[in-house]
This record gives C-alpha cells, structure tokens and sequence, in this order.
C-alpha cells in the first residue's frame, strides 16, 4: 500500500489545495452519485478549511473532507435546526476516490481533521468543540468506526437524492 499523507488545511479556495480538493470531489460526487456541478461547490467552500489526502509520496490527491465554520443554515428536512444552535462545526464533502477507498484514506482525513482541531481549533471563531457530520445513510458504519455517534432527533433527511443523518463528535469541552 502507498503511503498516504494529509498537509496542513487550507482556508476558502487557496490553490493548489482546493483544486486537488476538487480533483476527488468531481468525480465521486458529480460522476459517481450524479449531484449537479452548480450543487456541488457552494459558498461553503469560500469559508471552509479544506483537507486533502494524498498518496504517491504526495504527489495523487485521493480523498478530501471540509470543515465548515459557524454559523450554518438550517437544511429542508432535518428535524433538528443547526442555526442558532450552538458553535459546532460541520464536517462536510468527504470523499475518497473509488480505487482508493478500504485503504485508511478516511481515517487519516478524520485523524488529520480531529487533530488540526484540537491544536489549531482557536483559528475557527465561535467554535465549541463540536463536529457535526451530515453522513450519507449508507456510509453511516464508516463515520461510527470514526468516533462520530448518530443523533436520532436529527432524523433522516435527503440531500440531493441521497438519504442522510446527523452524527456527532465532540473534539474538545
């Protein structure tokens, strides 16, 4: 197996971080699971850290995940508002390109995330040691292996065709 790496997260659409952001998300969102391009990046990017994997000695992105900041506006559906809520962050746009997936990419984006938030989470204004993930159903099992719990309250909800539901992770207290 090739060794994987995750560099320091970028802000907003920094390159060439958020292209390779964007080199898995096309092709696992907009290919794979057919989500509409003009959906798929959104004004969350602007504001969002992002997160690459790389294999190959650094050099092939292979898997991604944002982390959003507070505020976050309420989703048709869910049965339990995020506005207003609180100061939690919101895991987002996790992929992992098919012929890399089974390989760690995941929980080395994850690792990558939770500890860049426990040293760096100060940079994340209003942010109170919660990350909030909006799983899709069939990938539930993967965030719980990655320490995420689901919120039964949130409900299930669908986003862009697919079936999703909150899970919950605290960083820090």
């Amino acid at each position: 197996m090739s060794q994987l790496t995750v560099p320091v997260p970028t802000l907003g659409k920094t390159e060439p971080l958020f292209t390779d952001a964007l080199a898995v998300r096309m092709p696992v969102f907009v290919v794979e699971q057919c989500i509409p391009l003009e959906n798929e990046i959104d004004l969350d990017d602007e504001r969002s850290w992002h997160f690459v994997c790389y294999s190959n000695s650094g050099s092939t992105p292979v898997g991604t995940l944002r982390i959003v900041p507070p505020p976050h506006a309420h989703h048709e559906g869910e049965g339990v508002p995020h506005d207003g809520d609180g100061g939690h962050v919101k895991v987002g746009r996790f992929a992992t390109l098919k012929e890399f997936r089974g390989r760690g990419v995941g929980r080395a984006l994850v690792d990558a995330a939770v500890a860049w938030l426990e040293s760096e989470g100060d940079k994340v204004e209003g942010w109170d040691g919660r990350v909030l993930a909006h799983a899709q159903v069939g990938v539930r099992g993967v965030w719980e292996r990655l320490g995420f719990a689901v919120d039964e309250r949130m409900g299930v909800w669908d986003e862009e065709g697919i079936d999703h539901c909150g899970m919950w992770r605290t960083v820090r207290k």
